[in-house]
């Protein structure tokens, strides 16, 4: 989980993220005022530290929950350190990495999404 503010900190404690399918093994943030506080189980570390967690921990699907303007690079950390997968909450077209899967979830888009569907009638 690349990104400690609100969705980050919402994720990594939220029971879907955490069962015998997924786990979050790591936090990272560039902050160092929350470098080495804790979310849930989470000690949150320097994003400097991802690479090394990555081989150690065989971690494959990266999340980010960065803001706009940190997300390239943050995805371009994920990449290099060897994910297979990113799930992208950023607000952001990225540069993607043709060796890594990437979802981007765009929350204000889904809510025009239901906003649209509610208002024509149309089913979703």
């Amino acid at each position: 989980m690349v990104g400690n503010g609100k969705i980050g900190k919402a994720l990594a404690s939220h029971v879907g993220f955490n069962n015998a399918s997924f786990a979050v093994v790591g936090g990272f943030d560039n902050d160092e005022s929350k470098v080495g506080s804790t979310v849930g189980h989470l000690v949150i570390s320097h994003i400097f530290e991802l690479p090394h967690l990555v081989e150690r921990t065989g971690s494959e699907i990266g999340v980010l929950t960065v803001p706009a303007p940190a997300a390239q690079a943050n995805y371009d950390r994920l990449a290099a350190a060897g994910v297979k997968a990113v799930l992208n909450f950023a607000p952001v077209r990225l540069r993607l990495d043709p060796q890594v899967q990437t979802k981007n979830v765009d929350l204000s888009i889904n809510l025009e999404e239901l906003g649209y569907f509610l208002g024509s009638g149309a089913e979703p």
